[in-house]
């Protein structure tokens, strides 16, 4: 690859970012934490994009400052090839991770809406609790003085 340390930043971030969410994951953290992970979710494609340009402003600048004009268009079409290759490794090493949150965010999120359910009718069932009448009903009003 041309950028290797854009390379290695993105095959590094994209590791520590699937480690963060094989934690998450195994610590059982609620649906909103897994949420707010996916935010970071598009770092490793970011650094890439930054590698992209890079290289891009490095490969004009060189072109604008050659005089001879013997750049052929299988040179130009190679040189993006080979420089959209790493938006597509950042891609593709990001999926498991993406995958792996968006199951876990489905699993807890049907999981907190049985269980706040069964709250809810745990409420409706134990109302009756709340009909009894007061006790000591006989007793004097206290009087705030």
């Amino acid at each position: 690859m041309p950028n290797s340390f854009f390379s290695v930043l993105v095959l590094l971030s994209a590791t520590l970012i699937f480690a963060g969410a094989c934690y998450l994951l195994a610590t059982k953290r609620p649906a909103a934490v897994l949420a707010a992970y996916l935010v970071v979710l598009p770092v490793p494609v970011f650094l890439s994009l930054c590698g992209l340009m890079k290289g891009v402003i490095a490969s004009l600048s060189v072109i604008a400052t050659t005089s001879t004009s013997d750049i052929s268009n299988t040179d130009i079409s190679a040189a993006c090839a080979v420089a959209l290759s790493s938006v597509f490794v950042a891609v593709m090493v990001s999926v498991p991770t993406y995958v792996m949150l968006a199951i876990g965010l489905l699993v807890r999120t049907s999981q907190d809406s049985t269980t706040k359910g069964a709250m809810v009718e745990d409420h409706i069932l134990n109302r009756s609790s709340l009909r009894q009448p007061m006790q000591n009903m006989s007793a004097p009003i206290p009087t705030i003085s």
